[in-house]
């Protein structure tokens, strides 16, 4: 919708952990039980093993992918972008949580090489 309007197109729920996302035009045709106009849903292949245990590196080269399953008569430029950008704010997250447990690990290598070598705190 337009931002001025203050009204959205769709209404998406769901979790990447779970790999599927459904979507409907509004909160309220979700709580009244209709049925969804589009619905996003990742395969499970090495990427999302990948994602699991991130450790295992050569995986992070797998390639996601998706299945967008969308309605008749539904902007499916818009609803393609959502995927993409569900898709691309995962890998964000994902990259700096990664790199986040990569920092600490240094940092916890650095100071156990600092202990053995001697180092340690002196008071006079």
């Amino acid at each position: 919708g337009l931002k001025k309007q203050h009204q959205l197109e769709y209404y998406a729920l769901g979790s990447y952990y779970d790999r599927e996302y459904t979507i409907w035009h509004t909160q309220e045709e979700k709580d009244g039980d209709m049925p969804p106009c589009a619905q996003l849903v990742q395969r499970m292949n090495g990427a999302w093993i990948h994602q699991q245990a991130p450790q295992d590196d050569f995986l992070q080269y797998v390639n996601n992918q998706f299945k967008l399953i969308i309605q008749g008569n539904e902007d499916t430029g818009l609803l393609t972008t959502l995927a993409a950008v569900i898709d691309i704010v995962h890998d964000v997250q994902t990259r700096a949580a990664i790199e986040r447990e990569h920092q600490e690990e240094e940092r916890e290598r650095r100071h156990r090489r600092h202990r053995r070598h001697g180092g340690g705190e002196y008071g006079l």
